[in-house]
C-alpha cells in the first residue's frame, strides 16, 4: 500500500517514512544534536550528523579535507572543486536583517522579509494562515480537501461537516451524553466511548515507532507522537496559546 503526502503528492511504501517526510513541510525539527544543538526532521539524519562529531564511518574530501556522512554528499561536494569559478554557484550574499537567514537571490530575500513585516502576505481563506509567496499558498491549499464552512461560535474553529461541529460544541457546553456501561465514565463523542470500551482488559498493542513505548488506544499513541514532533494541535480560545496535549490545555484553562 502506498502512503501519499497530501501536500506534494509524493508516495512512500511505509507510513513511518511518510510521517518523517511530512515534517519537512511543517518545518519541525524535533531531533536535536546534544553536541552542537543542530536540529533535524528525522532521527536518521541526526544519526548521520553525529558521525561528523565522532568521525566514524565518514567520507573525507581529498582536496579540502571536509568530511561528509554520506558518499553521495561527498560526490556532490567534489563537483565544486572540478568547476571553474564562472561555473560555481552563487554565494548567498543577501542576508535577512531580522533573523540572519541568507539567500542567493534578492527577490527571495524580499519574499522572506514579508514574513517578518506582515506586509504583502497572501492568506488562506480557510484557516487564515499567511504566506510570503503564492506558490506556498497553493501548496498549502492542497492540505484542505474540502471547504470548512461550519464555524464554531465559541472559538471560530471550522469544520467540513455539520456533525463534526455538533460534536465539537460539546467541548464548550461540557455535554457528555455517551456513558460507558462498565464503569459509568461519560464522553462527549460516541467514538471516544467506543475507544474507551476497548481499554477494559485490552493489551497495549499500539507501539510508538520512534521510542518503542506501547499504548492501549490508538488515540493515546497519536497524542504521544506530538511529544516527538512538537506538534501543538490544541489552542486556548482565550489567549491563543497552543499545546501538544489536550490535558495540558485543560490545565491551562483553569488559570483563566
Amino acid at each position: 500500500k502506498k502512503h501519499q503526502c497530501e501536500v506534494c503528492l509524493k508516495q512512500f511504501g511505509q507510513k513511518s517514512k511518510l510521517f518523517a517526510h511530512q515534517l519537512s513541510h511543517s518545518g519541525q525539527q524535533p531531533f536535536k544534536c546534544l553536541s552542537c544543538g543542530k536540529a533535524y526532521a528525522s532521527k536518521s539524519k541526526l544519526n548521520a550528523h553525529m558521525r561528523l562529531h565522532t568521525k566514524t564511518n565518514v567520507h573525507q574530501c581529498k582536496v579540502c579535507d571536509k568530511i561528509f556522512p554520506y558518499p553521495s554528499y561527498l560526490e556532490e561536494h567534489t563537483k565544486i572543486h572540478n568547476k571553474s569559478d564562472s561555473d560555481r554557484p552563487q554565494s548567498k550574499e543577501f542576508e535577512c536583517s531580522t533573523c540572519n537567514k541568507r539567500f542567493q537571490l534578492l527577490k527571495n530575500l524580499k519574499a522572506h522579509e514579508r514574513l517578518h513585516t506582515g506586509k504583502g502576505l497572501v492568506q488562506c481563506e480557510i484557516c487564515d494562515k499567511k504566506f510570503s509567496q503564492n506558490y506556498n499558498l497553493k501548496m498549502h491549499l492542497r492540505t484542505h480537501k474540502m471547504s470548512r464552512v461550519h464555524k464554531c461560535e465559541y472559538c471560530d474553529k471550522r469544520f467540513v461537516q455539520k456533525g463534526n461541529l455538533v460534536e465539537h460544541l460539546r467541548i464548550h457546553t461540557k455535554m457528555k451524553p455517551f456513558v460507558c456501561k462498565l464503569c459509568g465514565k461519560r464522553f462527549a463523542q460516541s467514538s471516544h466511548l467506543k475507544s474507551h470500551e476497548t481499554s477494559h482488559g485490552a493489551l497495549r498493542q499500539h507501539q510508538c515507532r520512534l521510542c518503542g513505548k506501547r499504548f492501549k488506544l490508538a488515540n493515546h499513541l497519536k497524542r504521544h507522537l506530538n511529544l516527538h514532533t512538537g506538534s501543538k494541535m490544541y489552542k486556548c480560545n482565550q489567549c491563543n496559546q497552543m499545546f501538544s496535549q489536550s490535558f495540558s490545555l485543560t490545565r491551562h484553562l483553569k488559570r483563566h
